[in-house]
């Protein structure tokens, strides 16, 4: 029980370093679209921690077994149409998706090494979604930050060999 408690504890820290990242990447928007689409994500992220949170509660008090997964839902392909989103500075952009890429391929091998160290089915569902959840954002990033990858490149006026 101790194992779970302490990867529960630290998927709440993840997903709440998630939230602040995106909302730091909001604030630091110069168009109120992309500002959206990160306060979207940064919500979705504190979403995730308050879904953690209340599984470890329950965790804590033997009633594991009571967590709602009805409540928790499962992403939807392609969350953002990053394409749609114009952008101030494609180097700031070029950063923050880079940033992303990071983070959310992180999250995804956290929950997936997290899953292996569970033996609680209800742990293990939780990680399940989540690893589905980081994982549409890892795909919708990379796409993303691809794109701009190659958009630079162009500002810079040459392209890779």
């Amino acid at each position: 029980m101790k194992k779970e408690l302490e990867l529960l504890k630290q998927a709440a820290i993840n997903e709440q370093e998630g939230y602040e990242f995106y909302m730091m990447a909001a604030q630091n928007s110069d168009n109120q679209e992309s500002q959206e689409a990160l306060n979207e994500l940064a919500q979705e992220e504190k979403q995730h921690k308050e879904w953690i949170l209340e599984l470890y509660e329950k965790f804590e008090q033997g009633s594991a077994d009571s967590f709602d997964f009805d409540q928790v839902t499962a992403p939807s392909p392609e969350l953002f149409r990053w394409e749609n989103l114009p952008l101030d500075n494609t180097s700031k952009a070029l950063s923050v998706f880079s940033i992303g890429v990071k983070m959310e391929y992180a999250a995804v091998e956290f929950y997936k090494d997290a899953k292996e160290k569970t033996d609680d089915p209800n742990v293990e569902k939780l990680l399940d979604i989540l690893i589905d959840w980081e994982r549409q954002h890892l795909n919708d990033f990379q796409k993303r930050y691809d794109e701009l990858q190659k958009e630079w490149w162009d500002e810079q006026r040459f392209s890779p060999s």
